[in-house]
């Protein structure tokens, strides 16, 4: 049997940053601003729910729950991600709903937005983006008028004051 060096673990561990540990893999929705992600997991009445949110970036969720409408048994669904880039843990939170269970992860740094949620290049088959909560980069942090597709401070003129 040949020995694996530690360089090499760590590049398999690496390449399962999104792995279903021992429960169903929850569908769920995400989208994001400069200072934070959301995460929208599509677990119903759900018990017994678990995170792990380190500053690495590292996510895990466990909890007991139903999808959709089905109510015949409780499933227990567990997802194990990590995240492109590391996280603030301790400013970030998750709130378990009747219908869902819905996160708010803080970035580490205010930054642009991130080309994708995880470090794997690999999306996800329960991943979708939460199009509810999407937003332009370009509108993210500024007031924007809808109808003239503009930030509101277009139209001002010089001698108006500041809000």
């Amino acid at each position: 049997a040949r020995q694996l060096s530690k360089a090499m673990l760590h590049s398999v561990a690496l390449l399962l940053t999104a792995v279903l540990v021992a429960g169903i893999a929850p569908e769920f929705r995400w989208a994001q601003r400069k200072d934070k992600i959301f995460l929208t997991f599509d677990i119903q009445s759900a018990t017994e729910p678990k995170f792990v949110i380190e500053d690495d970036g590292h996510f895990a969720i466990q909890a007991k729950g139903y999808s959709h409408d089905e109510r015949e048994q409780a499933e227990t669904y567990e997802l194990d991600l990590t995240f492109l880039k590391p996280v603030n843990s301790s400013d970030s939170n998750c709130t378990v709903g009747a219908r869902d269970i819905q996160c708010t992860i803080m970035k580490k740094v205010r930054a642009p937005y991130w080309k994708r949620l995880l470090q794997t290049k690999t999306k996800l088959p329960t991943m979708t983006i939460d199009w509810s909560k999407w937003l332009d980069e370009e509108k993210d942090g500024v007031r924007w008028n809808d109808q003239a597709d503009r930030p509101w401070e277009w139209w001002k003129h010089q001698d108006e004051e500041e809000e």
